[in-house]
């Protein structure tokens, strides 16, 4: 969780504050020298909080905190009342890097209550902007958007380009972070586009990276790379020593997610130096935590454990309390991946309680999900239990659809406010346009009046084709009320359904198996390209780590979209109900006892005869003895070893009614060698029409691709998988859901 935390705050730190420079040093002694001789007035005040702003840069909170209270001692005795609210804000931004978001608050509105009171806007302005700061770090989604929102509109009435441009960004992170990648992405453009216009050349570097960012969480690590690269050239040019390190961070972090874990590891390397070289002590402790999971995920536990200590070291030095939380994360996953589960839980149990002193529900939520998996390895169930209940609870408050639709509530309205604003300003001009059209008509009826008769005649004239054109107008003005209440009634109907089906994919992704849960019980590579062809989809996987043995499913349920959806939900709980209430272990035993529970599921007394069920291939893994046990139904199973493909034939009927039930499913058990790649699939794939005649792809060209590209990581291999599917659709319509997982050994 840290690597990608880390790259997401770099955002906030970039559009607040510069919170490192390339001269620190130089500037605290000038200003200290500066302090011998400045004199007792708003001068000696306006010293001290540079000192203090300074100082926080290096993460000596308490000298920066000293400088802030002198501040504040003399601004109180001179009556310099934004002196007061700019020492105020200081302790914020200190009580802020240091996880304590209460007391950031609580000086933050001390600060805008003063701002208020001398109209200082600009001030105004950046204290509401540091709120929403705050909130967003604490998972109060709405509240950020409320601050933002505010900050945003008094920076367009004072012209700050620059301060629009921050909001921009502050915005767009929301949008980021709720998975709204276009309005994310369009708002960071905004905010680039503003940054270009001034010249802020460091903005822009910040803005290339949170692009970069946005690329990376839609999979597409060449845009994201591209960005960040861009991002890195400006902050060389520049001299910007924390943005390149910062840089350096992200792109390491690019690699990271292909599996490229000695390309990641240069660059999380040439970050680290940078950030020592500098001082950065919370960079610093990033870096480590990076570098240790890099080490964690090649099996160097000992190099992995000696980096997240030394993160964990450098948190606590500074005092930060949402590092030290995500420190001791790292530290106790490590833990129960190397069987101590008794230090494993110490470090759990302290990374929870850090999180709730900082009241972050991001880190809460984590949490609860890490101690429900330490329960299961210790085997307590009732408390695993529990602690996955306040798992989900505190992930749903993150992400509910309350949050959702105030943001967009919040800028629904100030697109209103921006059209009323443009409203008023027309009408201003129509008003002038109207009143110079009334002087015009009074010069022509003081001339008409010389031809009386005339006039009288040609207005009768005129009068009669104004009724007529009114009569006209009345018609096409029904007729449109009715056109304009027939597609209201549409759209409204459309958006129910749309509602509707979005909150399903919901819960069919809770239920889906998470990749991260996968990652961390499969000792293998693998990668998983699953892609619906509605909203929802009747393919899904599943996969559960029990009693040693690691199962994953590739599932094909009838239908797709809604109907196809409801069936996986189905056939999920039928599949966790037969492997772990019911202990059947074997994949043969399972898949004969889920045809036995959907057949009578779906075929109750008095009813017609349902042959709705599923397609499937059911592995179970032993890595311990190198066996594959499968049973399959319809899809078969393929793998490529030494660069030939062997294929596992399924038995040709369904889990569900068939005119063979009592005929059982046969299971089959395979030796495998390292190095063999699995994989399984539904006919999503091989029935996509396409190319350049607009035929099915078919399963020859899978295999010749899959051959084609062994040499290819795990992640790779999606990637050209996704790319050549894409290519090969077209303009065409995706006929079925997709769903393809493959499995290095």
């Amino acid at each position: 969780m840290k690597k990608f935390t880390c790259c997401f705050l770099l955002f906030f730190v970039t559009t607040f504050i510069a919170r490192y420079s390339f001269a620190q040093n130089a500037a605290i002694d000038s200003l200290q020298n500066n302090l011998k001789i400045v004199k007792e007035d708003t001068n000696r005040v306006i010293t001290y909080n540079l000192l203090s702003f300074e100082l926080l840069k290096t993460a000596d909170y308490s000298k920066a905190d000293s400088f802030a209270h002198l501040a504040m001692l003399s601004a109180e005795k001179l009556g310099f009342k934004k002196g007061i609210a700019k020492a105020y804000n200081n302790i914020g931004i200190s009580c802020w890097y240091q996880g304590r978001y209460a007391e950031a608050l609580k000086n933050y509105f001390t600060a805008i209550k003063i701002r208020k009171e001398i109209g200082d806007k600009i001030g105004i302005a950046s204290s509401y902007n540091n709120i929403g700061i705050i909130y967003m770090e604490q998972g109060k989604y709405t509240e950020a958007m409320e601050n933002y929102a505010i900050s945003l509109k008094i920076k367009e009435e004072i012209g700050d380009k620059k301060g629009i441009a921050t909001s921009y960004g502050n915005i767009g992170s929301i949008y980021k972070f709720h998975g709204n990648y276009p309005e994310a992405l369009k708002n960071y453009l905004a905010s680039l586009e503003i940054k270009k216009e001034i010249g802020d050349k460091s903005g822009c570097a910040a803005d290339y990276n949170n692009i970069g960012l946005i690329y990376y969480g839609q999979n597409n690590y060449t845009e994201a790379l591209v960005n960040c690269l861009a991002s890195l050239k400006i902050r060389e040019e520049i001299g910007d020593k924390n943005g390149i390190a910062d840089s350096y961070n992200n792109i390491g972090l690019i690699y990271y997610d292909q599996a490229n874990y000695s390309e990641a590891l240069k660059n999380y390397s040439a970050s680290l130096e940078i950030r020592k070289e500098i001082r950065d002590k919370q960079g610093i402790a990033a870096s480590y935590s990076n570098i240790g999971l890099i080490y964690k995920n090649q099996g160097n536990y000992p190099e992995a454990m000696k980096n997240y200590q030394s993160s964990l070291k450098i948190e606590e030095e500074i005092g930060n309390k949402y590092g030290m939380a995500e420190s001791y994360v790292d530290i106790g996953m490590l833990n129960i991946k190397l069987k101590k589960l008794a230090d494993a839980k110490k470090a759990l149990d302290n990374a929870l309680l850090f999180a709730l002193k900082i009241n972050s529900k991001k880190l809460i939520t984590e949490s609860y999900c890490n101690l429900s998996l330490l329960d299961s390895a210790n085997g307590k169930w009732q408390s695993a239990y529990d602690n996955y209940k306040k798992y989900f609870n505190y992930r749903d408050s993150l992400k509910n659809d309350e949050n959702t639709k105030k943001i967009v509530k919040w800028q629904m309205q100030y697109q209103f406010d921006i059209k009323e604003n443009t409203l008023k300003a027309e009408q201003g001009k129509k008003d002038a346009i109207a009143q110079k059209e009334k002087q015009k008509q009074k010069f022509i009826l003081f001339f008409v009046g010389f031809s009386l008769l005339f006039v009288l005649i040609f207005s009768g004239f005129m009068y009669n084709r104004w009724r007529v054109t009114q009569r006209q107008k009345h018609i096409i003005e029904d007729q449109k009320e009715l056109v304009d209440a027939a597609y209201l009634l549409i759209e409204e109907k459309n958006k129910k359904i749309t509602d509707s089906i979005n909150y399903a994919l919901r819960i069919q992704q809770v239920m889906l198996t998470n990749e991260e849960y996968i990652s961390k019980n499969l000792p293998a590579d693998f990668f998983i390209l699953y892609q619906p062809k509605d909203i929802v989809s009747g393919d899904f996987y599943w996969a559960v780590k029990h009693n040693n043995a690691f199962y994953i499913a590739t599932c094909d349920c009838t239908g797709h979209g809604v109907p196809g959806a409801f069936m996986s939900l189905l056939n999920i709980s039928f599949l966790n109900e037969n492997l772990i209430e019911r202990n059947l272990t074997e994949p043969s035993d399972i898949i004969n006892e889920q045809r036995k529970n959907i057949i009578k599921a779906l075929n109750p007394k008095g009813t017609e005869n349902s042959k709705d069920g599923m397609d499937c291939v059911l592995c179970k893994f032993d890595f311990d003895s190198l066996t594959l046990t499968y049973a399959a139904a319809n899809n078969p199973l393929w793998i490529v070893r030494d660069k030939q493909l062997i294929e596992y034939k399924a038995d040709k009927m369904p889990v569900g009614k068939y005119n063979e039930t009592d005929k059982a499913f046969i299971q089959q058990a395979i030796p495998l060698k390292k190095g063999d790649t699995i994989y399984t699939f539904t006919d999503g794939y091989a029935d996509q029409f396409g190319g350049e005649n607009g035929k099915k792809f078919k399963y020859k060209q899978i295999e010749n691709l899959l051959l084609s590209m062994q040499d290819k990581s795990m992640a790779e291999q999606k990637i050209i998988l996704t790319k050549t599917i894409t290519n090969w659709k077209g303009s065409l319509e995706q006929v079925d859901d997709i769903l393809v997982i493959g499995i290095r050994v």
